[in-house]
């Protein structure tokens, strides 16, 4: 439009454009959603409980073999959260698999399973690395970087507490001032 904004004129919920045969499977709608497509979970439960320590086997079918199915076997702690899955997604992708999350009994995943990168609530420190060691203090490009660098671990620094909040605060009124 004239405001250079787009304005919507129509919805078209329907695929309204051909999709090549060897990208349909990346579509929801073109997807095979049958039962079969599914890989079923069986449950096989307490294989054993060794005090808080319960095992018990995950039998998952393969979707291209029906009659075939892999055992995972699944140890839960119940004194300290801790589940351990022979798959080791956990080990690898660093997130919980679906043999471990359908019979451990959390009522909420516990925290040491919730990395802080993941987290809303934790306060990250940002300190950019720009890998170059050489500063061309003559080039406006070069001092801003180096400046901002060294500025993002200032606030990092002032952030901390209050009294460092205070400090910090001081200090670059003190620098601006200085003109």
């Amino acid at each position: 439009m004239e405001n250079k904004r787009w304005r919507i004129i129509e919805v078209e919920l329907e695929h309204n454009h051909l999709i090549h045969l060897s990208t349909e499977k990346f579509y929801k709608s073109h997807r095979n959603n049958s039962s079969e497509s599914k890989r079923p979970l069986q449950m096989t439960g307490q294989v054993g409980i060794d005090g808080s320590v319960i095992t018990y086997i995950v039998k998952e079918r393969e979707v291209e073999n029906v009659n075939e199915a892999k055992d995972y076997e699944v140890t839960f702690n119940t004194a300290v959260a801790d589940v351990l899955c022979a798959c080791g997604l956990f080990k690898l992708e660093g997130f919980l698999c679906r043999h471990t999350l359908s019979q451990n009994g959390f009522k909420e995943i516990p925290p040491h399973y919730i990395f802080s990168r993941w987290r809303k609530d934790i306060h990250r420190s940002y300190v950019l690395d720009y890998s170059c060691n050489f500063i061309d203090t003559k080039n406006p490009v070069h001092r801003y970087d180096n400046l901002y660098k060294c500025a993002v671990k200032l606030v990092e620094e002032g952030r901390k507490s209050h009294e460092r909040y205070k400090f910090t605060l001081e200090l670059l009124g003190e620098i601006l001032n200085q003109s």
